[in-house]
């Protein structure tokens, strides 16, 4: 972030914001993800829900601190300030990522640990997952990069339009959590298919929103629904694997859905 504030061109810009707050924000998630269930032998996606609902409420503050701090202080200092708060809130995040003496889900037989696990490719079920993520993941976001821009182009207030974003994720805050207490009891795979199909069905309706009232309902249905979609992802990636492959498989998932 810091250095996004000093960038002048383009290809600057993709180094700093594409490329490297890239692999550091997957140099977070991916561990957070993998240690979490290690820790919960029931209520894990409850757990992970509770842990992936941070970044929607998020979601919910930064568009409205950066707006007004864009135009308080201008793109440079606001971004400068952004990366001294995520500085200080990764920071913290980091200081809690404990992997447990004795893990809630560890078997009788530990795996031999290696740097590349190839017996992942061998796991038909995570492939087929992590195939279908990378196809659910080129339209899920649709929404979150649009829904302020299409409001506006219905020549609707913008002022309000803006705020669109911001009720999307707090839709999503609950849509983390809540899901992951019924897919606790029914099953996480269960539970994502259903929100997976609702979020799609909710985004075909997206163009007959055409009032900030409707505008508003559809995004509170899909921020909700989609944001069971992306907090049951790690759930479901790791029910095919060991304890100690836990990492392996969601970063292996995450991998096949950056490419969507």
């Amino acid at each position: 972030m810091f250095m996004t504030s000093l960038c002048k061109e383009y290809y600057q810009f993709f180094l700093a914001e594409g490329f490297l707050l890239g692999v550091g924000i997957a140099f977070l998630f991916c561990p957070a993800m993998a240690t979490v269930p290690l820790h919960f032998k029931v209520n894990r996606g409850l757990a992970l829900g509770i842990v992936v609902s941070g970044s929607s409420l998020g979601g919910v503050i930064w568009p409205i601190a950066l707006k007004k701090l864009l135009a308080e202080v201008g793109f440079a200092w606001t971004v400068r300030i952004a990366g001294f708060m995520m500085l200080a809130l990764t920071g913290l995040a980091c200081l809690t990522i404990r992997t447990p003496v004795n893990p809630a889900t560890s078997s009788s037989s530990q795996p031999q640990r290696r740097l590349i696990d190839t017996s992942l490719f061998k796991k038909p079920t995570l492939i087929l997952m992590s195939v279908s993520l990378a196809f659910i993941y080129m339209g899920l976001f649709s929404p979150f990069f649009y829904v302020t821009p299409y409001t506006v182009s219905l020549g609707l207030d913008a002022n309000i339009a803006f705020y669109m974003i911001s009720i999307l994720n707090a839709a999503s805050l609950f849509g983390r959590i809540l899901p992951g207490i019924l897919a606790d009891w029914y099953g996480p795979v269960n539970i994502f298919n259903f929100a997976t199909a609702s979020s799609f069905i909710i985004i075909f309706c997206w163009t007959k929103a055409t009032s900030i009232a409707g505008i508003a309902v559809f995004s509170l249905a899909y921020g909700f629904f989609s944001g069971a979609v992306v907090s049951l992802m790690g759930a479901c990636a790791i029910q095919s694997v060991e304890p100690a492959q836990y990492g392996a498989a969601i970063g292996f998932a995450m991998s096949a859905l950056s490419i969507g």
